[in-house]
C-alpha cells in the first residue's frame, strides 16, 4: 500500500504518541491507583478509629453513668419502691434509655416499664453477682419487654468494701447504637458493629442485623469475613480484604471497643470506592490527552499538509519532465525559506540549467538544419558533376582505347622496324665490306629511319595527348 507524506507523517509522529499517552496513562493510573488508594486506606482507618473512639466513649460513658446511679441510696436500699423513683426521673432526663430495672440476688428485675422478668440465667447476672464484676455490658438480644433489639449495661449494686447485693442496669435500643456506627466513607463504605460473640448488632442493613455472625460468615456467602472475625472478637485492630455475597470485594477496618471487651467496630469500603479517585484523575488524564492528541493532529496535518503541498509541486514538475514533453519554462512556487524552499530553489536552477541547454540544443539543431540543406544541394550539384566526370572518364576511355589501338599500332610498326634494324644491321655486317658500293642503300635506310621517326613522334604526340 502507498502511503504519501501526509499519511506517513500521521503514522510516525502520532502513532508514537498515542503510545505514548496509554503508556503515560497506565503508569498514571497505577501510581494514583496506589496513591490514592494509601491515602484512602488510611484515611478509612483513621475514620474507623475515629468513630470505634466515640463508640467505645459511648459505652465508657453510659458504663460511668449507670455505675454513678447504682451508688444512690434509694439504689442500694434495693427497696423498689424507692428505686423505682430515682430511676423513673432517671429515664425522663436520659433518652438512650428504654427503661431501667433493679436486680435482685434471686434474679426477679422489675423495670420502670412495669413489668418484671427473671434475670438469673443472664450472664451479666452471673458475672456481678457470682464473678464479683463491677459492671457488664451484655450481648444484643430481642428484648422480652419492649420486642426490640437491645443491650443491657449494667452495675454492681454494694456498699464500699462490701459485695455487691444486688444490680442496676439499662436497656438501650440498637437503633441508636446503629446511629453511632452509620458512618459514610466514600459512596458506598459504612461502619457495622460485632460483638464479642461475633453477631452484627448495628449495621445500617436491617436484614444483617442482629442475623449475621461473621464466624459463620461463609455459610452466608460471605469470603474472609470468619477470618477477620476471629481477629475482631480477639481485641485486634487491623484491616482484611472480603468479598460479599454480591461479588464485591470490600477492605474492611476494624477497632476494638476498649470498655466493651471482645467488641469491635468495623469499616466497610468496596474496592471500587478505592480506585475511583484514581479512575477520575486517569479520565482527566484521558481528556486532557485526547485533547492534546487532537491539537498535535491538527499541527501534523497542516504542517504535513504544507511539506506535501512543496513535495507535491516538486513531483509534478519531475513528472512533467518525465513525460518527455514538459514545459521548461515553469517553475515551482518557493512558499518557505526551509530545506523545502532550498530544494525547490535548487530545482528551479536546474530546471534553468536544462532549459539554457535544450535551447542551445535547439539552435544548435536549427543551424545543423542549415547546414544539412545546403549539403544536400552541394551533394546534388556533386551528383551532377559527378556525372559529368563520369561521361568525361567514358570519352577519356574511349581515347584511351583508341590510344591502345594506335599503340599497338605503333608497337607493330615498332617491331617492324626492329626486324627492319635487324635486318639492317644484318645487312650492315654483310654489306660492310661493300659500303661504298651500297650508299644508295644506305640512304634508303636513312629515309626509311627518317620516316619510321615521323611516325614515332606523331604517336607519341597521340599518346601525350
Amino acid at each position: 500500500m502507498k502511503l504519501s507524506i501526509q499519511r506517513k507523517m500521521f503514522a510516525l509522529l502520532l502513532a508514537p504518541i498515542a503510545v505514548l499517552f496509554i503508556l503515560v496513562g497506565f503508569i498514571t493510573y497505577a501510581n494514583a491507583k496506589k496513591t490514592t488508594g494509601s491515602l484512602i486506606k488510611n484515611y478509612t482507618s483513621d475514620i474507623s478509629a475515629y468513630a470505634a473512639k466515640n463508640i467505645d466513649s459511648f459505652f465508657s460513658t453510659n458504663i460511668s453513668y449507670i455505675r454513678q446511679v447504682a451508688r444512690e441510696n434509694t439504689i442500694t436500699s434495693m427497696v423498689w419502691d424507692l428505686a423505682k423513683n430515682t430511676l423513673d426521673e432517671e429515664k425522663t432526663y436520659n433518652n438512650n434509655v428504654d427503661f431501667f430495672f433493679l436486680g435482685f440476688p434471686d434474679g426477679r428485675a422489675p423495670n420502670t416499664n412495669m413489668t418484671e422478668r427473671n434475670i438469673a440465667h443472664d450472664e451479666f447476672f452471673k458475672l456481678i453477682l457470682q464473678g464479683g464484676k463491677d459492671y457488664a455490658v451484655s450481648n444484643a438480644l430481642v428484648s422480652p419487654i419492649t420486642g426490640k433489639a437491645s443491650i443491657d449495661i449494667v452495675s454492681a449494686v454494694k456498699y464500699p468494701g462490701s459485695p455487691a447485693h444486688g444490680l442496676v442496669g439499662m436497656a438501650i435500643d440498637l437503633v441508636r447504637l446503629s446511629s453511632l456506627a452509620n458512618i459514610t466513607v466514600g459512596n458506598a463504605g459504612f461502619g457495622f458493629i460485632v460483638d464479642n460473640k461475633g453477631l452484627v448488632v448495628a449495621h445500617p442493613d436491617s436484614a444483617v442485623r442482629m442475623t449475621l455472625n461473621v464466624l459463620d460468615s461463609k455459610n452466608s456467602g460471605y469470603q474472609g469475613l470468619d477470618t477477620a472475625g476471629k481477629r475482631m472478637i480477639g481485641g485486634q485492630k487491623g484491616e482484611a480484604v472480603i468479598k460479599n455475597p454480591k461479588g464485591i470485594t470490600e477492605h474492611l477496618f476494624f477497632n476494638p471497643l476498649p470498655s466493651v471487651q471482645g467488641w469491635s467496630f468495623c469499616v466497610a469500603v468496596p474496592e471500587t470506592d478505592l480506585e475511583r479517585p484514581a479512575l477520575g484523575i486517569i479520565l482527566g488524564i484521558i481528556v486532557s490527552f485526547v485533547a492534546l492528541g487532537l491539537l498535535l493532529g491538527l499541527l501534523v496535518f497542516f504542517v504535513s499538509r504544507m511539506i506535501s503541498r512543496s513535495v507535491g509541486e516538486t513531483k509534478n514538475a519531475v513528472a512533467e519532465l518525465a513525460k518527455g514533453e514538459g514545459d521548461l519554462t515553469k517553475r515551482i512556487t518557493v512558499r518557505s525559506q526551509d530545506e523545502l524552499g532550498e530544494m525547490g530553489k535548487n530545482i528551479n536552477q536546474f530546471l534553468e540549467l536544462i532549459h539554457s541547454i535544450v535551447s542551445s540544443v535547439r539552435q544548435i539543431v536549427d543551424q545543423m538544419r542549415l547546414l544539412g540543406d545546403e549539403l544536400q544541394t552541394n551533394t546534388t550539384q556533386s551528383s551532377a558533376s559527378a556525372q559529368q566526370i563520369s561521361g568525361n572518364t567514358k570519352q577519356i576511355q574511349e581515347k584511351l582505347l583508341n590510344q591502345s589501338a594506335g599503340l599497338s599500332e605503333t608497337l607493330a610498326t615498332t617491331e617492324q622496324i626492329n626486324r627492319n634494324i635487324q635486318s639492317f644491321l644484318n645487312l650492315i655486317e654483310t654489306q660492310a665490306a661493300n659500303l661504298t658500293q651500297s650508299s644508295a642503300s644506305i640512304e634508303e635506310m636513312v629515309a626509311n629511319i627518317n620516316s619510321v621517326a615521323k611516325i614515332t613522334v606523331r604517336n607519341q604526340e597521340t599518346i601525350d595527348l
